[in-house]
């Protein structure tokens, strides 16, 4: 489009707002004009930028529930990477440790390695893809 075009020849060649508002009217764009609104209305009820708080704006902008659904993501996202990660870890090396003690008491049976291939898929390469999953999720 014409704005990219212009971007970057020379350093009067900067875009401005008007062009972007008129260039951009679609419903990726009403958010901004959302947030802009709240902000500047923040600004004007706290004197200058200053002292105006942005998380109000945000707030404003998302609402209770998508600042619900932000919180929740971040906890799931801190759960999945570290509590998860570690408790996967410890129940994968106890198991591997009783599967260790069941062949020193009964060394004439067959060990099950069922368990420990199923934690390994579950928690070594399964707690991570969760835990990418749920970044890549929480920071869109």
């Amino acid at each position: 489009d014409e704005l990219v075009g212009r971007y970057g020849k020379c350093s009067h060649a900067v875009i401005d707002d008007s062009e972007i508002i008129c260039n951009r009217r679609d419903e990726n764009f009403e958010p901004y004009i959302k947030f802009k609104h709240y902000w500047e209305e923040e600004v004007k009820k706290a004197g200058s930028i200053e002292k105006a708080w942005i998380t109000r704006a945000l707030y404003k902008t998302v609402g209770f529930k998508g600042c619900c659904v932000l919180v929740i993501l971040a906890v799931v996202e801190q759960f999945s990477g570290s509590i998860f990660m570690v408790w996967g870890l410890n129940l994968f090396l106890s198991s591997l440790e009783d599967l260790d003690t069941f062949r020193k008491f009964h060394p004439d049976e067959q060990e099950d390695y069922l368990t420990p291939t199923i934690m390994i898929l579950i928690f070594i390469w399964g707690s991570p893809m969760f835990f990418r999953a749920t970044s890549i999720i929480s920071t869109l």
